[in-house]
């Protein structure tokens, strides 16, 4: 109800038809006009309503075309540029006004005029909305790439373009280094896998497939591990899949693995690493084997030539220093054969002793070439080299000249070592030797000992184990050494000297023989500046007394018992040679020429006391087989081996048992005799 009409009269009375008309007609009115107040007020109200609306939209959107990033355009059916916002400036360097007025397609690129227009015609068909890309000139003639979405409006065209040149860029650069990445995995000759976290193999370039002549697909979503690569290589499988486990929890490895293939026996060194996401979460493992076949081949090839070029100079030198020696020794029996065919024998001592001479020079020869070679055997003991250098000052003094001031300056407390002191005698000997020939004009020589640790670190830099070592240091003031003559210094028979000054043996016999102790020796030099040589050999915790009393030489004389010797040797003049000691010393003996013979006798019963044998024998026996296989039934025989090579042939298996010995070749009749004697009396 929106009102009430009231007529009251104060007496009762009676309403005629034409009252009641006159107040329903009344009321009508009465409605109609508050009916119509009321609109026009509720117009009012709208019209204020809708007014502030379209003012808030028309500064929205004011708002919105000024601070806009994106591009907002109006264009004409005709092309023509109708509105553009402030953006354009930023994004391309053009103005409102320079853009009003101005047909669009003057500022797109040539080659997308065409797609310009197509999608423009669209939507003046009708199309309701197009999406679109195209390059658009700057200001300064460049180019930005803009993707537009554009809309029909009333008569016009509206677009909202946005500047994606950057993001274009970056895509660009990212498919082309993409493309390259790939052209790489396509194209390498080495093998490149691509796995998920839980070790199938996603991918695989043709290298690696050609290595097992298969296509991807016959691979692709295996467990890697258990692919045609590893699983024709015994205990492979569970290698690899160890290996996968623990890139997959984020370690990466290195391998270095040899594979059975269908083209052969394969080397490589595999390196498998985690690819991580932003999360740091392993998305996948990237894996790749670097064929070594080849490098290995080529590699023993280069040994090979090296030590063929090493062979070439150590026979080289070899036969000329031995063809002097042989020279001598034949030619002095030559002469004393004549001599004697002439019965002229006053002369026949001195043809006797020249050949003796180049025999021991021939013997000294071959003990630096087996020191070399760290094949020399060796008799060490327990010893003090500050006590040695000191014994060893008068001699050195005399050696190296008045012309030289020498000095030592031993440390106090200095560890022992075990080592054969004749030569390490002999090395200190010869470093001194070489110190005085770099110093012709004089100087000064140090020698020096300490105690020194050597820490794993520097002990791999220097070749050695780590832990204590007694140093010996000998320096002079002379000449000094170039980084190449340094680095060939060990090689034997090299030598700066003049022909005839030296045979280019000494430090190389004296590398062998630290190397043989357990130690190393190394140079420290340069030109001009003199030379360090630094000799290290392992500190020795003593159990035995320190410079033990030397052995008694035992006088020869006549056996007088019956002790039977059995020689055994391939070389019929060393056989000779043995027997006839034997038969000054007065002992019975025997001979056999090979393991065989020998051990047939020594499982009879026979009397044998000693067995003098050669360790190399011919037979399929050598001469520490024959002695093991005689000493299982003979427990008391004493076994003497005569070798040249008794460190590795004889002592290889660890050590010699009692009564055994090594006497080394060439060796002179009295020692051997010396040799036998103090046998015997064991």
């Amino acid at each position: 109800m929106a009102a009430v009409l009231f007529a009251h009269c104060r007496a009762p009375r009676h309403w005629r038809e034409d009252e009641q008309t006159l107040l329903r007609d009344l009321a009508e009115r009465s409605w109609n006009a508050i009916e119509r107040a009321r609109a026009e007020t509720a117009l009012r109200q709208a019209n204020t309503r809708l007014q502030e609306l379209l003012e808030t939209r028309t500064a929205d959107h004011d708002r919105l075309w000024r601070l806009s990033r994106d591009l907002l355009l109006t264009v004409g059916t005709d092309g023509v540029i109708l509105a553009a916002n402030p953006a354009w400036e930023d994004v391309l360097g053009w103005t409102e006004t320079e853009l009003i007025g101005r047909k669009l397609l003057g500022l797109v690129h040539p080659e997308d005029h065409a797609t310009t227009r197509d999608h423009a015609a669209g939507l003046l068909r009708g199309e309701c909305l197009a999406r679109f890309e195209n390059r658009y000139r700057h200001k300064d003639g460049s180019y930005r790439c803009i993707t537009w979405t554009a809309m029909p409006g009333d008569g016009v065209i509206v677009g909202i373009g946005r500047d994606d040149t950057q993001i274009r860029a970056q895509a660009a650069r990212a498919e082309a280094a993409q493309a390259r990445m790939r052209a790489i995995f396509e194209t390498s000759y080495q093998y490149l896998w691509l796995l998920s976290p839980e070790g199938k193999l996603l991918d695989a370039n043709p290298a690696s497939l050609a290595g097992i002549r298969v296509n991807l697909a016959a691979v692709a979503g295996q467990r890697y591990c258990e692919t045609q690569w590893f699983s024709a290589t015994p205990g492979m499988v569970e290698r690899l899949c160890e290996a996968v486990d623990q890139a997959a929890a984020g370690a990466s490895l290195r391998r270095q693995l040899s594979l059975n293939l269908p083209d052969g026996l394969r080397h490589f060194e595999f390196s498998l690493r985690p690819v991580r996401d932003s999360s740091g979460r392993v998305t996948s493992i990237t894996t790749e084997a670097v064929e070594l076949t080849e490098w290995r081949a080529t590699e023993e090839k280069l040994r090979q030539a090296q030590k063929m070029e090493a062979v070439g100079q150590l026979t080289g030198g070899l036969a000329h220093d031995f063809n002097n020696l042989l020279t001598g020794i034949s030619g002095s029996l030559d002469m004393l054969k004549l001599r004697i065919s002439q019965q002229r024998t006053a002369e026949a001592e001195r043809y006797i002793s020249a050949a003796q001479t180049s025999a021991s020079r021939a013997a000294a020869l071959t003990h630096r070439l087996l020191a070399f070679s760290r094949r020399q055997t060796l008799d060490p003991h327990p010893t003090d080299a500050n006590q040695m250098i000191a014994g060893m000052e008068d001699l050195i003094r005399r050696t190296i000249g008045p012309q030289v001031g020498f000095q030592t300056r031993l440390r106090q407390g200095l560890w022992p070592i075990f080592c054969d002191a004749n030569q390490l005698e002999n090395a200190v000997l010869n470093l001194c030797l070489n110190a005085r020939d770099a110093m012709p004009d004089g100087g000064r020589l140090l020698i020096e000992t300490d105690n020194v640790v050597i820490e794993p670190r520097e002990a791999r830099a220097r070749d050695m184990q780590p832990g204590p070592y007694t140093g010996i240091f000998v320096t002079d003031t002379g000449i000094g050494m170039s980084e190449e003559v340094a680095s060939r210094a060990f090689d034997p028979f090299f030598t700066t000297k003049p022909i005839g000054m030296g045979t280019g043996l000494g430090l190389s016999m004296i590398f062998g023989f630290t190397q043989q102790s357990g130690g190393q020796v190394r140079i420290h030099s340069m030109p001009g500046h003199g030379t360090t040589m630094r000799i290290f050999l392992p500190r020795y915790q003593p159990d035995a007394p320190l410079a033990p009393a030397s052995a008694e030489i035992i006088a020869r004389s006549r056996s007088e018992r019956a002790e039977t010797v059995l020689v055994v040797d391939d070389e019929p003049t060393v056989r000779m040679l043995v027997t006839e000691v034997l038969d000054e010393l007065g002992y019975a003996w025997i001979e056999a020429e090979d393991g065989m013979s020998g051990l047939k006798l020594l499982q009879s019963p026979a009397r044998i006391d000693l067995l003098i044998t050669d360790v190399g024998l011919p037979g399929g026996l050598n001469g520490r087989q024959m002695a093991d296989a005689a000493r299982a039934q003979r427990p008391e025989l004493k076994v003497m081996f005569i070798t040249g090579y008794a460190e590795t042939a004889v002592i290889g298996n660890g050590s010699l048992g009692p009564g055994m010995q090594v006497v080394t070749k060439p060796f002179t009749l009295d020692a051997l005799a010396k040799h036998i004697q103090g046998l015997m009396a064991v």
